[in-house]
């Protein structure tokens, strides 16, 4: 997979214009609306509480897989975004809104409008769909198309180009794929902070 991702990619930024183009011409006042409520749920701090929501599930039905399922998904949506932000600010790509000034990345920069690729709802939406599709298979359908959406919902908005989410997804995946990967180490280091924190309520309440 990780051999034709590049390629796609780099195809993508060639499709960018007719894309947008294609995005523009369907444009309606009530789906921008719509695409607009689905962007804002796909963002990295939302995707971060439907986490945290799971994880409450988990604790209040004492399943130990949900509990992880709630946690890893805040962890990856959460180190997503980190990573997106820190890729799309060191590449510095134009906004569509600023297609006229110039549509190809201008290196380093913090100015507004000039961190477009990665997308990173698209980063967030798919390392956290990862997540979910890796404790509950059943679902991953649901759970990658819920991504897909979001994702075009940030092209349909002019948010954000077609290669922009293309990246934020590759992004989503590797970053999640590496939090699992890292699951033991994560898991000794959560152990070792909660009895910490015991440790610590104990030498208070004494």
């Amino acid at each position: 997979m990780k051999y034709i991702f590049w390629p796609i990619l780099a195809i993508s930024f060639f499709l960018d214009s007719p894309i947008r183009n294609a995005a523009q011409q369907l444009k309606d006042p009530t789906w921008y609306s719509v695409m607009k409520g689905i962007s804002y749920v796909g963002a990295g701090e939302m995707l971060f509480v439907i986490s945290l929501f799971v994880l409450a599930v988990g604790l209040l039905t004492h399943q130990k897989k949900t509990q992880e399922a709630g946690r890893y998904g805040m962890y990856a949506a959460a180190f997503a975004g980190l990573l997106g932000q820190f890729v799309k600010h060191l590449i510095g790509r134009p906004r569509p809104r600023l297609a006229e000034v110039a549509t190809f990345p201008v290196g380093p920069s913090f100015a507004s409008g000039y961190d477009s690729f990665p997308s990173g709802h698209a980063a967030s939406s798919f390392a956290v769909a990862f997540v979910l599709a890796h404790y509950y298979p059943r679902g991953k359908l649901f759970f990658y198309a819920a991504a897909v959406l979001i994702s075009f919902s940030r092209i349909y908005t002019g948010s954000h180009y077609a290669s922009d989410t293309f990246g934020g997804a590759g992004l989503g995946l590797f970053s999640a794929a590496l939090l699992l990967q890292w699951r033991e180490a994560i898991q000794f280091k959560e152990a070792q902070i909660t009895q910490s924190l015991r440790k610590q309520l104990r030498g208070g309440v004494g």
